[in-house]
This record gives C-alpha cells, structure tokens and sequence, in this order.
C-alpha cells in the first residue's frame, strides 16, 4: 500500500496538458454526459453572475455491490450517515433498487 491509502496519486494534468489526451464537448442545455466514474472529469468554473450550473449525479451498481470502506477517502458525497461495515452487502436507504428487490 502506497502513501495514497493504495490510491494512485493523480498527475498535474493542468501542468502538463500536452502529454493528455484531453477530450471535451459543447454542451447545452438539457444535454446529459454519462462516463465510468473513474474517467477523470471536471467543468471549468461558472463564471456567470446570472446562469446557474446544475449537476445530477447517478452510481448504478450491481447486485453483488458492497460498501468499501477506505481510510483517508471522502465520497462524494460523503453519506456520512450510512453505517455499513466494510465488505457487507451495499443494502441501506441512501442506495434504492431501481429494478427488481432484494
């Protein structure tokens, strides 16, 4: 395990943005962005002082998900109530079935 809680430590993408193959999309209004959450994402800042930014986030799992626990880790958000232990089956109020039960 490194320093990093075995995460690997992120690169200066700003710093470096030649050595990055860096995509990106002009999107309006109403459009939608799906990516595997481990893609490195961001949006520059809302600079405007009278449109607002709206962002909606969705995690879909599988039904052999659990909760992984990891020191030095905050999700976003941070579900800071859930009080599974590490290794169990993802089953709490903040996470609902969409399709079928449990």
């Amino acid at each position: 395990m490194n320093e990093n809680g075995g995460l690997e430590v992120t690169p200066d993408i700003d710093a470096n943005r030649q050595d990055y193959d860096i995509l990106g999309w002009d999107l309006e209004p109403g459009d939608a962005m799906a990516f595997d959450y481990r893609t490195i994402h961001g949006a520059p800042a809302n600079t405007s002082s009278h449109t607002q930014r709206r962002a909606f986030s969705l995690r879909l799992l599988g039904s052999g998900a659990s909760f992984v626990r990891q020191p030095n880790l905050v999700s976003s958000p941070p579900f800071t109530e859930v009080n599974l232990q590490h290794g169990v089956p993802l089953v709490a109020a903040q996470f609902p079935f969409l399709l079928g039960h449990h």
